[in-house]
């Protein structure tokens, strides 16, 4: 089973709007051991995970490789250059990235992609990134890293992250420890 232990690089890499905390920004919450309200954190905190975490074979663990694999897909619209017509949504997987760090090359990223048969996102800053297309989804057989234009829009809602997925279902269950219910409940 694996632990963060001192890693506390997702806390910088991804936003939390609950806070109004946007990417690559450090959480006001993190403190040397990690999260300061780590009982009470926000759902979007609680919900999260990162796939080093949960046991996936993404590499090093993210404050050693300098970028963190999201569980939850993404996805990009691809549309016709010519009438804007978004003809497919195709899902990602994200990965943030720690500002001044290349990862395109990173041997284990690319394994990991390449295996999963699945486009890398890479997020590294508010309006920066890279697709990464494995060999496994090419014409070519070769790598396909190209610059990204990152949409300003809010992020996708999990039923439109399901949709693009092709309707897959999904069950979430949040749960929430017996002493924060005390302290929220009159």
């Amino acid at each position: 089973m694996r632990k963060c232990g001192s890693c506390t690089l997702c806390c910088r890499l991804l936003p939390v709007p609950e806070f109004g905390k946007l990417d690559n920004q450090r959480c006001q919450h993190q403190c040397s051991k990690g999260c300061r309200i780590y009982a009470t954190r926000p759902i979007s905190c609680a919900v999260w995970n990162c796939r080093w975490l949960a046991g996936d074979d993404t590499g090093q663990r993210p404050d050693r490789c300098h970028y963190v694999v999201d569980m939850m897909p993404d996805y990009v619209i691809k549309t016709h250059t010519e009438t804007g017509e978004e003809i497919e949504k195709m899902p990602v997987i994200q990965i943030w990235v720690e500002p001044g760090h290349d990862v395109r090359n990173d041997p284990n990223l690319r394994a990991f992609l390449d295996r999963e048969h699945r486009m890398g996102l890479l997020r590294d800053g508010a309006l920066r990134g890279f697709m990464m297309i494995p060999p496994s989804l090419t014409d070519d057989g070769q790598w396909l890293i190209m610059n990204t234009n990152l949409s300003t829009e809010p992020s996708h809602s999990f039923e439109q992250i399901c949709e693009a997925l092709g309707g897959a279902q999904f069950e979430v269950k949040v749960v929430v420890p017996q002493d924060r219910i005390r302290k929220e409940m009159p």
